[in-house]
């Protein structure tokens, strides 16, 4: 008898054991089914976490612990404009766009856009030579300082789009002024190199690929209308003359953020399509959002093929564009990875000129990565998954910029 109620015991706590087995579960499912719904993009990371899916290049949560060089890129704070400064890892340094205009209730009122640039280089990214310079296209917006930052600085390499300004007079040119000082400025441009010779600097077309600067570790890479292309804008409308905006690519430490210019995605200018077709093997980690935001670019299809996990948008506070469009943040908004790859699904975070000032990221060698701002201070809780383990962690507060 004793031996029977022995054994009647052990199938009770057998059934016990099961059905304590049936509720976790069902807690873990509940728990999953939540996180689906509220936070689609962290159950994909965890998904990928355990089934150590991911794309290589770029497909990896971006650590804020930045080991070995860094490369930093500056998204300088113009108002309505753009200019961005690059920071390499060897001491090169590249700007992109010059130009800008305060808004009505920014912070800097007042101020002139042109002297802050040339501030925030000399004693914010501490640059006095330029290895590079690109300038998009021929908007006033990203052209007007370009020509005083030549001026005030040496510049070896200068990449401009393919008009000739007003100086030859000739059908077919961009006869603005703004344009035609910075070619004017770049023809005369010398710079001294490393043995005390007076060097001319080069002037080099946005025409098809263009290799701006590359490095140990590092590259930058235009993809730029063909000269072909630019015979048909020449005197064409606002849309087609923002069109020759290259898609630039940048990577470093197996990060890569790309740069568009103006570049939309339809009607005139639909250079996010022609990039797409161009089938160029690219994983984003930060976007620089097209046109200030503009309602006509960062299409669907641009962001399902270039796969950003960050994005920066260059505006000024209460332009009268209305960028960045509510239509475009909606997008970013609503992102999500077409093939999850064992990063953010999605867009994690959103920087704006606008609202945050300067924007300054760091990548590091490592491939670590890390934002900060310069409009008061910014806190935020990252939940970081890795392949092979999860690891939760509480970002330290961003630091103003110097």
């Amino acid at each position: 008898m004793a031996k029977s109620r022995s054994k009647k015991k052990n199938i009770r706590l057998s059934k016990e054991l099961i059905i304590a087995l049936v509720v976790i579960v069902l807690i873990i499912a509940i728990v999953m089914a939540a996180i689906y719904f509220i936070r689609p993009d962290i159950f994909s990371l965890i998904i990928s976490a355990i089934t150590g899916n991911g794309r290589g290049q770029g497909g990896d949560i971006p650590t804020n612990e930045i080991l070995g060089d860094r490369l930093e890129v500056h998204f300088i704070d113009v108002g309505q404009g753009d200019s961005i400064v690059i920071k390499f890892p060897d001491g090169k340094a590249m700007m992109i766009d010059a130009g800008g205009r305060y808004n009505t209730g920014h912070v800097d009122e007042g101020k002139k856009v042109k002297d802050e640039i040339i501030a925030y280089v000399k004693d914010v990214a501490k640059i006095s030579v330029f290895d590079a310079v690109l300038l998009t296209h021929s908007d006033a917006d990203h052209s007007d300082y370009v020509d005083d930052v030549i001026e005030t600085f040496e510049v070896k390499k200068i990449f401009l789009p393919d008009y000739d300004g007003e100086i030859d007079g000739e059908g077919g040119s961009i006869p603005t002024k703004t344009f035609n000082d910075v070619v004017i400025a770049a023809n005369k441009e010398t710079y001294t190199d490393p043995d005390g010779n007076t060097r001319k600097a080069e002037v080099i077309k946005n025409v098809d690929t263009v290799n701006n600067i590359s490095g140990d570790g590092y590259s930058m890479i235009s993809y730029c209308r063909s000269a072909e292309y630019y015979d048909t804008v020449k005197k064409s409308s606002a849309q087609a003359l923002n069109s020759v905006s290259p898609i630039s690519v940048l990577t470093y430490g197996n990060r890569s953020v790309v740069f568009t210019g103006d570049a939309e995605g339809k009607g005139k200018n639909d250079t996010e399509h022609w990039f797409i077709d161009k089938k160029i093997d690219i994983d984003c980690d930060v976007l620089k959002v097209g046109h200030h935001g503009s309602e006509s670019g960062t299409s669907a299809d641009f962001l399902n093929y270039i796969d950003p996990e960050f994005a920066v948008i260059s505006a000024g506070t209460g332009n009268s564009y209305g960028h960045p469009t509510p239509s475009t943040l909606d997008r970013l908004a609503a992102y999500r990875d077409a093939i999850p790859d064992g990063d953010y699904d999605g867009i994690k975070e959103i920087y704006r000129t606008d609202n945050d000032g300067d924007v300054v990221l760091t990548i590091g060698e490592n491939g670590g990565m890390d934002f900060r701002t310069s409009r008061g201070e910014k806190s935020r809780v990252e939940v970081q998954f890795e392949t092979e383990r999860i690891i939760f962690w509480i970002d330290r507060r961003f630091p103003q910029a110097a």
